[in-house]
């Protein structure tokens, strides 16, 4: 959230309709690839066109999350610093190379070295900020207000002249915290503005799943607490990790090409400024695609009251319903045993009857007696069928015969 934070909307207009363009670009692409031609596709609804086109969506997100990031670094890049212009390492360079370094160029650069038919505006602008980087990166108060807070402040430190004395490490430390409030003051403003500009854009414009707010909320906290450190502690270098993978893609890779040779702290807040405000843009266009499947809670006292009011009078229509249902079952009953109601003889028989047809169920769904009543069903249909056939050729003869007779009458 550095003052560079607040960019104007129009670079960030690509969130709005290059990603949705794309994806629906590069599915119907991979869908005239994948399926045969004749064959029906997907169309929109479908679970199968839903899947394929939540996985593209994320795919072009990332990667446009990752265009940003290389786009915020080639900026850095392309923007340089005062060591890049001087030539120098941020670390290791002490003040009496940075000195040596800029009488080097200034023997080539120098104005009054030039002849007048090769001076030109540049080459004083040059010589100007040339001369700007050496005092303020020897100026250690300087220096600190410069790597944090950026180019912006040089213009409001003051400049040193020949005869001002040397500054006592207590004078440095002064007016060290004198640039860092001084700075804070002048930044105050667009930090709220910036602020502002990010809740209303999270609050209004980037619905999301109650899971997506809390972390773009927790991206912009962290901003704002990376901030905060970077422009109070003097971070002499990036962590050891980061700055040998940074070494190894600028000498091994092809993105040497858009990294910068080196992160500032506000260099770094300006990449972390950029990244905060596409990261919430992604967050919530990727939130969206996984909609929750956990049911709504209930926040509400009175409509836990009236939920619970609800729930009570349907279980005691279920208890009053059921209870009904237990009496007509048991009238029903009765009513069945109704006849042999004071006929002791015939409940008895009724009784040994019943205790006959349970023996008898129980006998025949055994497997052996199954096993022995279809074997015996299997002879009964073997001997019907047998007996069929001896009738029908019983009748086939006779029907022979009776031909024979009608055809001797006939030679008679």
């Amino acid at each position: 959230m550095s003052e560079s934070s607040f960019v104007p909307m129009v670079s960030y207009l690509g969130w709005t309709f290059l990603p949705n363009l794309l994806t629906n670009w590069i599915q119907t692409i991979y869908y005239r690839i994948t399926i045969q031609a004749g064959s029906p596709q997907p169309q929109p609804g479908t679970a199968m066109y839903t899947r394929d086109h939540k996985r593209i969506r994320i795919i072009v997100l990332s990667l446009y999350l990752l265009y940003t990031l290389a786009q915020s670094l080639y900026d850095v890049k392309l923007a340089g610093d005062f060591y890049t212009l001087l030539s120098v390492d941020p670390y290791t360079t002490t003040d009496k190379e940075i000195k040596s370094r800029l009488r080097r160029l200034a023997a080539k650069f120098h104005p009054d070295k030039i002849s007048s038919s090769e001076a030109t505006t540049d080459t004083d602008s040059l010589f100007v900020k040339l001369r700007l980087a050496s005092e303020t990166l020897t100026n250690p108060s300087h220096k600190y207000a410069y790597t944090h807070f950026g180019p912006s402040i040089v213009t409001h430190l003051p400049r040193p002249t020949d005869d001002s004395p040397t500054q006592t490490p207590k004078q440095i430390s002064l007016q060290t915290a004198e640039l860092i409030l001084a700075a804070l003051r002048q930044k105050i403003p667009s930090y709220i503005i910036n602020i502002l500009f990010v809740l209303i854009l999270n609050t209004f414009f980037l619905p999301a799943r109650s899971s997506g707010k809390f972390w773009r909320y927790l991206i912009i906290t962290s901003s704002f607490v990376l901030e905060l450190y970077l422009l109070t502690h003097d971070i002499p270098a990036l962590p050891s990790t980061l700055e040998t993978a940074l070494t190894y893609l600028r000498t091994y890779t092809t993105l040497g090409s858009i990294l910068p040779p080196h992160l500032l702290p506000y260099q770094i807040l300006e990449i972390t400024s950029r990244l905060t405000l596409s990261l919430n843009i992604f967050i919530s266009q990727v939130s969206v695609l996984f909609p929750s499947t956990a049911p709504p809670s209930i926040t509400d006292a009175a409509e836990m009251r009236n939920w619970m009011a609800q729930l009570t009078s349907s279980l005691s229509l279920l208890n009053t319903t059921s209870q009904r249902l237990d009496g007509e079952a048991s009238t029903l009953l009765q009513l069945q045993f109704a006849p042999y109601r004071g006929q002791a003889r015939h409940v008895g028989e009724l009784r040994r009857g019943m205790k006959e047809g349970m023996v008898l169920g129980g006998v025949r769904g055994h497997p052996e007696v199954k096993e022995a009543v279809q074997r015996v069903i299997e002879i009964r249909e073997g001997r019907r069928r047998r007996k069929h056939e001896e009738d029908r050729m019983q009748r086939e003869d006779g029907a022979d015969v009776v031909d024979l007779l009608a055809s001797d009458e006939q030679f008679i």
